[in-house]
């Protein structure tokens, strides 16, 4: 599915951005894309977005961190609905 090679690809791109040299552009870059495709998995209302956009306020590892576990969660999510 298109989605859910988007949401694999940001999540392979966040966890290459964390892993190299923290590049704060790269990291706005990320989180505008992946609150985007989280929104579009779940919606823009689900808790899932409500939660990246709070625990990625400030660019950081950690939160970025957080920002791949939710990008993951959601995917997994988009896969259950998507079954039934």
């Amino acid at each position: 599915m298109l989605f859910d090679n988007k949401i694999d690809e940001l999540i392979k791109t966040g966890w290459d951005a964390f892993e190299s040299d923290f590049d704060t552009v790269a990291f706005l870059n990320w989180k505008k894309q992946s609150r985007n495709w989280i929104a579009v998995l779940v919606g823009p209302e689900h808790a899932y977005t409500s939660y990246f956009e709070d625990y990625i306020k400030k660019v950081e590892l950690m939160n970025g961190f957080a920002g791949g576990g939710i990008l993951t969660a959601a995917k997994e999510h988009g896969e259950a609905f998507s079954a039934t």
